[in-house]
């Protein structure tokens, strides 16, 4: 932070245009916020993985929310 920046802004970084238009954004933030999203990323980010060794590689995970999840990455 700078010397001269001293303002506190309240106002959202991020806007959609009209107060109650939904531009998605929430549906994003929400979606890479979610623990198991996150899990699958960085296994993700490693190569490509087989639904098994997914599973195998991130423990607690259901095979159901895998799914889902993998759906929505």
């Amino acid at each position: 932070m700078s010397a001269t920046h001293t303002a506190i802004t309240t106002e959202p970084v991020v806007t959609c245009g009209e107060e109650h238009e939904d531009c998605g954004i929430r549906d994003v933030l929400d979606r890479i916020g979610d623990k198991w999203t996150v899990l699958v990323v960085v296994e993700l980010a490693a190569g490509v993985r087989r639904f098994r060794q997914l599973q195998r590689a991130i423990p607690g995970i259901s095979q159901r929310m895998l799914t889902l999840t993998v759906v929505c990455v």
